[in-house]
């Protein structure tokens, strides 16, 4: 595993980014859910086990991403993020 890996799977596996991941999968995965099958439920027919674990998995790895990037913003030394995610460097790495 690369350095930049390992980094990136550091701040993306902290429990307040795990957490707050989780907690707006939960929010947004069943407004997702609720919108996305809700002819399944009017018509009471069987809900796609494959579309509710997309539609809660797509929300938590969204904010994950976003979480990993603001934690690489504030602790690699604001450097800009498109850069961090193709080279995997950060201020720190240049000292």
């Amino acid at each position: 595993m690369t350095r930049k890996n390992r980094l990136l799977l550091s701040y993306a596996s902290r429990h307040s980014v795990i957490r707050t991941s989780l907690s707006t999968s939960a929010v947004v995965g069943t407004i997702l859910n609720l919108i996305n099958q809700f002819p399944n439920l009017l018509n009471h027919t069987p809900l796609s086990p494959l579309r509710i674990g997309l539609n809660y998995l797509t929300p938590y790895l969204v904010a994950t991403i976003g979480a990993v990037r603001m934690c690489l913003h504030y602790e690699g030394g604001g450097k800009d993020q498109a850069s961090v995610f193709r080279t995997g460097e950060t201020n720190r790495d240049r000292s």
